[in-house]
């Protein structure tokens, strides 16, 4: 556990989507970045490394950040989370993802992230990969987590789907 101001954090071992052909994509770690002027990096210098799911509490709430859609069942020791900001490119490719969630978290509402065209300059509109399905995900979610709250925000003011 670590306090920043109002926030109680815990941060809690988890793993890395197996999006690509059943693996990782760029397994490993960063090992330094010299300075800013070096990001961004080219594709390949990403590295997939140590992933965690974060446990955040804050004025008697209680929020959970899924950063890779991917869950490592048994470390989750929360339940009934108010929301749960949970990461969408992959999803597929983790067995029962959405029921996983709903069961692990019981979630009031969950805000979709890293849906988007992540390739895609900025200086273009937000746009879903069709390959992120989160209709699917939605229906799903919605269908193990009934009442659920499910959302999105828009990137740069809009929503390309």
């Amino acid at each position: 556990m670590r306090e920043s101001g109002p926030f109680t954090l815990r941060f809690v071992p988890s793993a890395h989507s197996r999006f690509l052909f059943g693996r990782v994509p760029a397994p490993g770690e960063i090992v330094e970045i010299a300075d800013c002027d070096d990001v961004p990096m080219r594709v390949n210098d990403y590295k997939c490394g140590a992933v965690f799911g974060v446990e955040i509490r804050v004025a008697g709430r209680t929020l959970y950040h899924v950063g890779s859609a991917e869950l490592v069942d048994a470390n989750i020791r929360v339940k009934n989370v108010d929301l749960v900001l949970l990461c969408v490119a992959g999803w597929t490719s983790s067995r029962d993802f959405p029921e996983r969630v709903a069961h692990s978290l019981a979630p009031g509402a969950v805000l979709l992230s890293h849906w988007d065209d992540f390739l895609r300059t900025a200086d273009k509109p937000a746009r879903a990969l069709p390959a992120m399905q989160m209709a699917r995900l939605v229906d799903r979610l919605s269908a193990a987590a009934r009442g659920v709250k499910i959302g999105t925000i828009p990137l740069l003011g809009h929503v390309w789907a």
